[in-house]
């Protein structure tokens, strides 16, 4: 069975539904820059069905949402 998988733009989204209203974009770029979490290695996600694309797991909105958590004050 595939894992569930969700774009960039829709973790985005998922964070904003829980109330993390200036978590966006750029915030999901640098987040994951910053903990290289496209090394697969590291299993949050892998590439996508088409060119140039990601795909994230489950995993990783745990993660993001974790860092949320962390940075309330810089989200909310």
């Amino acid at each position: 069975m595939d894992k569930h998988r969700y774009t960039a733009k829709q973790v985005v989204a998922l964070m904003n539904a829980e109330r993390y209203l200036r978590f966006n974009q750029q915030s999901h770029t640098n987040l994951w820059k910053a903990l290289e979490a496209k090394d697969p290695a590291k299993g949050f996600g892998r590439a996508g069905d088409y060119k140039n694309t990601w795909v994230w797991y489950d995993v990783w909105i745990d993660r993001v949402r974790a860092h949320c958590q962390e940075q309330a004050d810089r989200y909310k």
